[in-house]
């Protein structure tokens, strides 16, 4: 897909666009039980096509769509395929002026660990994908179309309220008297602080007692029931190593991305929220999910720079290190498939796809 046409941008619906999208959603739409959330969400619709109500509560948005969806006894397949594809969508367009990336993202989405997440969370997926359009909006200063996407995102998981903070981004470059070298050993170095600290993390429990003295009763327990129950050390297995090793290019590389690209300020917006995804969810990866996914909003944002150093790579003649690059993270996808013929139990089985058509 070119870029441009006669020194215009082409549209942003063209055919490989809309394509791409539909084959996207009716992968996903046809899934059963891929993503630990799936289930849920399944009963959820069943329950509300058989009964008229719902279980639990969802966020505003989502519940009326859901509802328009069920009770019109749409196929669950087309209620999944629309998120998807909602998703896919918002994060195609935020890519609109950059469509040599796309290409690249789809590939990187598709056989990393972005869309079991995205199939997972599928309310959060949706504010995920679009983090890298409202970081398009801060760019070019569009303040207002920010503000009313993030409104009405918060109608659809409530975390997007936390995009807020957003608007605080410096809509300039520092300059930095450090050299790229040493730059880039204190982020490796971070990243490996960030990794050994959460091997042993009674510095969270030091920090949420802090936080509890000024909360009230019920908020502290909820806090501390939600910590400790799942606050244990796991394996330092594959998935976890090829991972960190993705960061690891990731930190090293982004230095060089930010100072040659055409649009510094951009790509540097994009470097912000995906560094603070990748220090942050390592510290925290071993507590309770909740923990994380304030971070998790950014994971996209972190695969469309994944993305863009490997094009960075590809046309500055550094293929070995590209190839190395998706290799890396595309492995990710053949760990997987191994795990799961390994252990089969309930805990992998949700990352393999399935789909209903052979139930």
């Amino acid at each position: 897909m070119s870029l441009r046409n006669n020194g215009q941008y082409l549209p942003f619906w063209s055919w490989e666009i809309i394509l791409s999208i539909v084959i996207f959603a009716a992968v996903a739409g046809a899934r059963y039980h891929t993503g630990f959330d799936h289930a849920a969400y399944l009963d959820q619709y069943f329950t509300y096509q058989r009964y008229g109500y719902f279980t639990r509560d969802y966020e505003p948005l989502f519940t009326w769509i859901t509802q328009l969806m069920a009770g019109a006894k749409i196929h669950f397949f087309f209620y999944f395929a629309f998120w998807a594809a909602l998703e896919l969508a918002l994060l195609y367009y935020a890519l609109n002026k950059h469509k040599h990336l796309i290409p690249w993202v789809a590939l990187l989405l598709v056989l990393g660990p972005t869309f079991v997440h995205l199939m997972n969370t599928m309310r959060q997926g949706v504010v995920e994908c679009a983090v890298p359009l409202l970081l398009t909006y801060k760019f070019e200063r569009k303040y207002f179309q920010m503000l009313s996407l993030i409104c009405v995102l918060i109608l659809l998981h409530y975390t997007a309220a936390l995009l807020f903070l957003l608007f605080l981004l410096p809509l300039t470059v520092p300059k930095c008297r450090f050299s790229k070298n040493w730059l880039r050993l204190l982020a490796v170095a971070l990243l490996l602080l960030s990794i050994a600290l959460s091997s042993n993390p009674i510095w969270l429990e030091w920090m949420i007692n802090f936080i509890t003295r000024f909360c009230s009763e019920p908020i502290s327990r909820y806090i501390y029931a939600h910590h400790f129950k799942s606050a244990i050390v796991l394996p330092f297995g594959p998935m976890k190593l090829v991972m960190t090793f993705v960061q690891l290019f990731f930190l090293w590389y982004i230095f060089d991305v930010v100072s040659n690209s055409k649009k510094p300020l951009l790509v540097y917006l994009y470097a912000i929220v995906s560094l603070v995804y990748v220090f942050a969810c390592n510290l925290l990866a071993y507590t309770e999910c909740y923990f994380q996914r304030p971070f998790e909003l950014f994971c996209v944002c972190f695969l469309v720079l994944i993305a863009l150093i490997v094009y960075n790579l590809m046309i500055n003649n550094k293929k070995h290190a590209a190839y190395s690059l998706l290799a890396c993270y595309c492995s990710y996808i053949i760990v997987v498939l191994i795990k799961v013929y390994l252990m089969p139990d309930a805990l992998n089985m949700p990352f393999l796809y399935r789909t209903f058509l052979f139930q």
